[in-house]
């Protein structure tokens, strides 16, 4: 009987006594992955990138304690910063912004410096900013009576803009060109556009919020774009110009971008568009106080974003636990140079029956094909009969003697194999999935079910698809620890998670949309055994990991 309360024995099916409700399996597993969290953590939404503090052989996992956010926090974090020093220096906190911008937001070194200048004017006028209460009144549109020549294009206009200080007027139209010219190119301090001679002139983010209130108004129809002489504007054209799409949302992302930058201890989501936020809170070992140590102990600070993305903290790739940092590294360059080129789809993709020889095209992530000429069941990656398949994985050198640059040739083709076909597997299950999720709701609303009760099915399909990659990750491990001390121990419970990944799978593949709230106990089972078996792999890793001689077989990588 297992911790989740349910036997491990094979042959599962959906009459077998089970002594845990539905959700007791959530629950359980739940229970486990937040562990030693306290209930003012569980509040802040506190997360660990190791769902134990020591693994099941007591080893300590030197976890690295995080915070899951989003840009729109960054955002209000720096816009309170600002108004706090607003505050504090008694000026309007966009004039505050640039400062920050202009220490790279360090609050210390300003105050000191601030605290040292014999001026406050002389210290804002180097950075090109201005605190004189009737210049920062002034009006940024101006209208004209009659149509005047702006010179940047040379054509006529009747609304033009300019900054508080200089007060260089040019078209609505060529400033707002200029902006997103400046934005495009990520920069965050965007000076006049005045250049004989080259005006000092910064604009604050109040300046960017009129011009840019002013092109939503112009792109959205039935909005006047007159009476916009006015500096404060209405609260719905403000929100309206704070989306990302306008160009204050274009700004601030670019300002939260250098934030971001700028500090150790925030990571942006490096998934495509995703506007996740890690925030790394230290520690909860006392032999490791920083992201490098943790790395000296080759471990993987692994976390997920606000939008449920995995990745690797330190790093910035995609989750590759239990593969170190550095083996990644290594791996992703050795295997770019050794397979440029090389990869032919119909070999990947097509295999022949080992007992009819008939060609099987595979078109799912279940590694258990089933031949339809002759109902022969094998294993895709090592072709032996399906009941035997376990111990695929396990690589054996060639019994002849072979030099030792041609073994390590045919061990990174054997490791890579796997890890190729876990690829596919990983990206056809994905498009398989995604292809259910219409159907899902659908049968969702057919049969009057809520969310909650078909929300296991997202789940599962999100473990699938996390449990690839770890799969995936685990064979490059081996490629690099083939001789190391423990390396069976790896393989055992590779295989054995291997097997619960491909179940799964199956289940997924074999399972019509029909029925899957009927079998929604045998996916929250697979699941939570596949989830057991990854613990099981990755604690192993860990533990081996935790041995001096160990660790040098991937720090000579480096």
């Amino acid at each position: 009987m297992s911790e989740y309360g349910y036997s491990s024995a094979d042959g599962f099916s959906d009459n077998d006594e089970i002594e845990l409700s539905d959700e007791a399996f959530s629950d359980q597993f739940d229970s486990h992955s937040a562990d030693e969290l306290t209930n003012e953590e569980m509040k802040l939404n506190i997360q660990y990138s190791y769902p134990t503090s020591r693994t099941s052989g007591g080893v300590l996992t030197h976890r690295m304690k995080y915070r899951p956010l989003d840009l729109c926090i960054i955002k209000s974090e720096l816009i309170s910063k600002a108004k706090e020093l607003s505050k504090f220096l008694e000026i309007d906190y966009g004039l505050c912004i640039n400062l920050l911008i202009h220490y790279k937001w360090n609050e210390n070194k300003l105050l000191e410096d601030y605290m040292n200048a014999e001026s406050f004017e002389v210290y804002l006028k180097k950075y090109g900013l201005n605190i004189n209460p009737d210049l920062q009144k002034n009006n940024n549109l101006i209208k004209k009576d009659t149509d005047s020549l702006c010179t940047i294009c040379y054509c006529e206009s009747d609304t033009f803009f300019a900054l508080g200080k200089c007060r260089h007027e040019f078209c609505i139209d060529c400033y707002t060109t200029y902006v997103r010219g400046k934005i495009e190119l990520s920069m965050v301090l965007i000076g006049c556009p005045y250049a004989t001679p080259k005006c000092s002139s910064i604009m604050t983010i109040h300046d960017l919020e009129t011009l840019s209130s002013f092109d939503t108004r112009k792109k959205m129809p039935g909005m006047p774009t007159n009476g916009l002489s006015q500096l404060r504007i209405s609260e719905d054209v403000s929100f309206s110009a704070k989306s990302e799409h306008t160009l204050l949302g274009q700004y601030y992302n670019n300002l939260c971008a250098q934030y971001l930058a700028l500090s150790k201890k925030y990571k942006r989501c490096p998934f495509p568009d995703c506007k996740g936020v890690i925030q790394s809170l230290g520690f909860d070992s006392p032999e490791v106080v920083s992201i490098e140590e943790q790395q000296d102990r080759l471990i993987v600070p692994l976390v997920k974003c606000a939008f449920k993305h995995e990745f690797c903290f330190y790093c910035e790739e995609k989750s590759h636990s239990p593969c170190p940092c550095v083996a990644v590294k290594r791996w992703k360059a050795k295997y770019k140079d050794d397979n440029e080129d090389s990869v032919n789809w119909i070999e990947l993709n097509t295999k022949h029956c080992p007992s009819c020889n008939t060609s099987i095209q595979k078109n799912g992530g279940c590694n258990h094909m089933h031949c339809g000429k002759c109902n022969h069941e094998f294993c895709w990656i090592c072709h032996g009969t399906w009941d035997a398949h376990h111990s695929c994985t396990t690589y054996r050198p060639p019994s002849t003697k072979s030099s030792e640059v041609k073994m390590s040739l045919q061990a990174f083709q054997f490791y890579s194999n796997f890890y190729n076909n876990q690829s596919s597997s990983y990206d056809k299950d994905r498009r398989l999935l995604e292809k259910f999720e219409e159907s899902i709701e659908k049968l969702q609303i057919r049969k009057g079910s809520s969310w909650m009760e078909t929300s296991f099915y997202n789940e599962c399909v999100d473990s699938l698809l996390e449990c690839r990659l770890t799969l995936k990750w685990s064979y490059v491990f081996l490629f690099y620890f083939s001789k190391g001390f423990g390396k069976q121990l790896v393989e055992m419970a590779q295989s054995e998670f291997s097997n619960k990944v491909e179940g799964l799978s199956k289940l997924f593949a074999d399972v019509p949309i029909s029925e899957v709230l009927n079998r929604k106990r045998a996916f929250l089972r697979c699941k939570c055994e596949m989830l057991e078996r990854k613990d099981k792999l990755l604690d192993t890793c860990v533990d081996i990991l935790e041995n001096e001689t160990a660790r040098s077989v991937f720090k000579r990588l480096a």
